[in-house]
């Protein structure tokens, strides 16, 4: 284990942010009292400690109940002692005195919660360091200096929601970080039909992949008439419609663009006939009025850049998740999402590698559109067809294709891109098959529903007239 010493002073020659009787309060509790490891574990690590033989005993400690052992002093001291760290620590004495001078085992999560707080603001003096050096050596270099300062701020909290690593017993009760298991699971023996997840607002598709659940990818591919677009911001207007926040990170429209076509979808209003007529009828006026004043409510969030850094983004989604309660986070589209010092295949690695790290580390669910390969829309969309393809199914829970369909006889036929197009301006509507390639928790399966441009660009339930 690593830990700064007292003697390490900080860049204004001060010793950073340290409080010795906080770090002695949570080995003396630990030491007296059982249920205070659990609570104390929960907040701080070894390497939180300034001084540098208290984190060497709380290591002992936390090893001793992680073999569900009891830590006292005689126990500690021999951990110590197998490790010849006993005399470094000042022996049996220091640790007696540790337990004499604590006042009261209760409240050892408060010095624990003080003991990390003084390790994140040593952190980020360190940090705060580097960057102002790099930007005294490098001012020309704005984007890199930037990207980079935010990737370093970025480390500093990346566990901040989540432990590392956690027994089957607290995935099953839950910690202040993650809800318990075990009612997830009494939910579904309750009701084995319902879903765990956020729903999309399509039913079917719900039933299939169990809603939105946090921690999971779920990658949408679809060609370039399909609607991944509309699909995706359709699903963040239901999500928001029942209570969740979401943040929408996109790349190919505006604010305003998503904004519009949001409001167009909760009125149920094709803008397109509205400039054919030459002005919208009195009802549908004023069901856009309505719907402008009941899309404005909604806790929904939109960070709209062209190209955007993966470190940026995901920072910015930290921040949100944090700052607004954002239980969804969608970003459209992966491939427009730029890492520093990648390219190509490199990169797209990069980018669904960091992610999925959102996603689990936030304890969200997170919903990305891909581009296809060319070729794929002509044979079909599956595992393969993405654009640097490998990465995004590694890292995707659930793969979800959108294809545009019609019947023939007895079944679905995909159209092409044209035969799309042409359908699309003649009818106002589309038949989408949404087919499920790739799940990892859940059935893999498809259901096809109307995506309707008359309706707003929403995505409905077949009628009669497929």
């Amino acid at each position: 284990m690593t830990a700064p010493v007292e003697e390490t002073r900080g860049p204004f020659d001060r010793l950073p942010p340290h409080d010795v009787e906080a770090e002695e309060a949570v080995i003396g509790a630990c030491l007296v009292n059982r249920n205070a490891v659990a609570e104390c574990i929960a907040v701080a690590r070894p390497e939180h400690f300034f001084r540098e033989k208290n984190g060497w005993i709380f290591e002992a400690i936390c090893d001793l109940w992680s073999r569900g052992e009891d830590a006292n002093v005689v126990t500690v001291a021999h951990a110590l002692a197998r490790r010849d760290l006993l005399d470094a620590c000042g022996g049996m004495t220091y640790l007696d005195e540790v337990v004499r001078r604590l006042p009261t085992s209760e409240g050892s999560a408060w010095y624990a919660q003080i003991v990390r707080r003084d390790a994140d603001y040593r952190a980020l003096i360190h940090t705060s360091t580097g960057i102002m050096q790099m930007a005294y050596e490098a001012p020309a270099e704005y984007e890199r200096v930037l990207d980079r300062a935010t990737e370093m701020i970025l480390r500093l909290g990346v566990q901040r929601k989540r432990v590392l690593t956690r027994s089957v017993g607290e995935v099953l009760r839950g910690s202040h970080d993650m809800p318990p298991l075990s009612e997830s699971i009494d939910e579904f023996l309750r009701d084995p039909s319902g879903i765990r997840g956020i729903p999309t607002g399509w039913a079917e598709l719900d039933f299939m992949i169990n809603g939105l659940e946090p921690t999971r990818v779920y990658t949408v591919m679809a060609g370039t008439s399909a609607g991944k677009s509309a699909f995706v911001q359709w699903t963040a207007l239901n999500v928001a419609k029942v209570g969740w926040p979401v943040l929408l990170v996109t790349t190919e429209m505006s604010a305003g663009e998503v904004t519009e076509r949001m409001v167009y979808m909760q009125a149920g209003v094709d803008p397109a006939a509205i400039r054919r007529n030459g002005a919208p009828s009195p009802e549908e006026l004023e069901r856009i009025y309505v719907a402008q004043s009941e899309v404005g409510a909604l806790p929904i969030y939109i960070c709209d850049v062209g190209e955007i850094s993966l470190a940026t983004l995901v920072a910015e989604a930290k921040r949100q998740v944090k700052v607004k309660g954002v239980a969804l986070v969608v970003v459209d589209h992966i491939q427009h999402i730029r890492v520093d010092g990648a390219k190509g295949v490199e990169e797209l690695q990069a980018v669904t590698a960091g992610l999925k790290g959102l996603a689990m580390n936030e304890y969200v669910p997170l919903l990305q559109v891909s581009h296809v390969n060319r070729d794929a829309v002509k044979s079909g969309i599956g595992l393969s067809s993405g654009k640097g393809s490998g990465s995004i199914e590694q890292d995707t829970n659930v793969l979800i294709s959108l294809t545009a369909v019609k019947w023939d006889v007895d079944h679905w036929v995909p159209m092409d891109e044209r035969e799309a197009d042409e359908h699309h301006a003649t009818h106002g509507y589309l038949n989408v098959q949404a087919r499920v390639n790739k799940n990892r928790a859940g059935l893999k399966s498809w259901s096809v529903r109307r995506f309707d441009w008359r309706r707003g660009g929403r995505f409905e339930p077949l009628r009669e007239d497929v």
